[in-house]
C-alpha cells in the first residue's frame, strides 16, 4: 500500500485505488469508475427503478392489507355496512330491552320528585326493617341525636397509648440518602418530655 502525500485544498488528485479496497464493516467495496475518480464527487444518480420498484410494492401491500381487512370483517361479523356513517348521527336505540335498574335511572322530574319524597319519607319515620329480629328503623335526626349522646366507638385507651405516632418515624433505606436514619434512642433523648 502506498503512502501518498496529504492533499491540498483545490487540487483534484484522484485518490488511491488502495484506499477503496474495503469499506467501514470489513467487506470488499465496489470500486468506483474512472470518471468519479477524476471528478471527485459521486457522479451516479440514486437508483429511481429500485424506489419505484419498492413503492409500487408497498402500494400492492396497502391494498392487499385493506382488501383482507374487508373481507375478514365480512367473515366475522356478516355485514360490511360499518364503514357508512349513520344518518342521523345519533346511534339507533338497541333492539332489546333496557334493564330496570337502567330504567329507573333515567326518571323524569315528577318520577323523580315522587321517589325523593317517598325516601324522605322513609328518612323521617319510624318502621320494621325485620319484625321477626327485632330490627327498627327510626328517624335519621333521632339516629343523629342517639349516636352524639352515646358516642362513638373507640379504641381501648391502653391500645392507643402501646401505639402513638409522633410524627418522628423515619424512612428505611429506601430513601437514598436522603435523610439520615436515627435510631430510636436517639429520638426518645430529643423528644420533648
Amino acid at each position: 500500500m502506498a503512502t501518498s502525500e496529504p492533499k491540498q485544498p483545490g487540487t483534484s488528485a484522484p485518490p488511491e485505488p488502495a484506499e477503496y479496497e474495503e469499506n467501514v464493516v470489513g467487506r470488499p467495496a465496489r470500486m468506483p469508475d474512472q470518471a468519479t475518480l477524476d471528478a471527485g464527487i459521486e457522479l451516479s444518480d440514486v437508483d429511481i427503478r429500485g424506489i419505484a420498484r419498492a413503492g409500487v410494492a408497498l402500494l400492492i401491500f396497502t391494498v392487499a392489507s385493506v382488501a383482507v381487512v374487508t373481507v375478514l370483517q365480512w367473515f366475522l361479523t356478516g355485514r360490511l355496512d360499518d364503514f357508512a356513517a349513520s344518518e342521523s348521527g345519533v346511534a339507533p336505540p338497541p333492539d332489546s330491552e333496557v334493564p330496570y335498574l337502567i330504567e329507573t335511572r333515567a326518571r323524569t322530574g315528577v318520577e323523580y320528585e315522587q321517589f325523593r319524597t317517598e325516601e324522605d319519607a322513609r328518612l323521617s319515620s319510624y318502621g320494621w326493617v325485620d319484625e321477626e329480629a327485632g330490627i327498627v328503623h327510626i328517624p335519621i335526626e333521632q339516629a343523629m341525636d342517639m349516636m352524639i349522646d352515646e358516642g362513638f366507638p373507640t379504641r381501648p385507651e391502653a391500645e392507643m397509648e402501646e401505639w402513638q405516632d409522633s410524627g418522628m418515624e423515619m424512612p428505611s433505606d429506601s430513601s437514598s440518602g436522603r435523610m439520615m436514619e436515627r435510631s430510636r434512642e436517639w429520638l426518645d433523648a430529643k423528644s420533648p418530655k
